[in-house]
């Protein structure tokens, strides 16, 4: 008898240490989740979603700067590509800026002829509504202009002693055309 509840106590000792091991292997296996639960995923939805409208406006508002300031390069870059067209065929080039009606004109040789440049269909360009001709400053006061004129000479160097700037939204960017050399960049 002693032998046999010798027996039996072992044998509930194994089957309880399998039940055990058993317990930790199925709890091991079975209450290990592979994904997220629904708190973690409204966390980072609200994280998500903070961060996002932060970009937007931000975005939005870059947008329009980069709109703005692609105005200002295509205007500048008209006025190099006409100051270069007349420097190689050995002509004058006008400038004319009226803020007034928020235009440029090109011209060139002695009598003023509209200068169409490749790929343009006008010799008048009128800036983009976002975009407006403030004001212009030439000469030695450094007194605002409605409208200007600027001689360019052979050469592609303007014919006055000062430089011409040209203000766009008050002031936001400015094109400035440099008096002996010609040189034209954006501030």
């Amino acid at each position: 008898m002693f032998l046999g509840s010798v027996r039996q106590a072992q044998s509930r000792k194994n089957i309880l240490a399998n039940i055990k091991n058993a317990d930790y292997r199925r709890r091991f296996f079975l209450y290990r989740s592979t994904g997220f639960t629904l708190v973690e995923l409204i966390a980072v939805m609200v994280v998500v979603s903070i961060i996002a409208s932060a970009v937007v406006t931000s975005y939005s508002s870059y947008n329009q700067w980069m709109d703005k300031n692609e105005a200002v390069l295509g205007m500048l870059r008209t006025l190099r590509k006409a100051r270069d067209y007349c420097v190689t065929r050995n002509e004058k080039f006008f400038l004319t800026v009226d803020a007034e009606q928020n235009t440029y004109v090109l011209q060139y040789k002695d009598t003023r002829d509209s200068l169409y440049l490749p790929q343009a269909a006008s010799a008048e360009f009128t800036m983009p509504f976002y975009t407006d001709i403030t004001s212009l400053t030439m000469g030695a006061e450094h007194t605002s202009k409605p409208s200007a004129t600027l001689e360019f000479n052979l050469f592609g160097e303007p014919v006055i002693d000062y430089n011409l700037n040209i203000y766009i939204n008050n002031g936001e960017r400015t094109i400035v055309v440099v008096s002996p050399t010609g040189y034209i960049y954006a501030q």
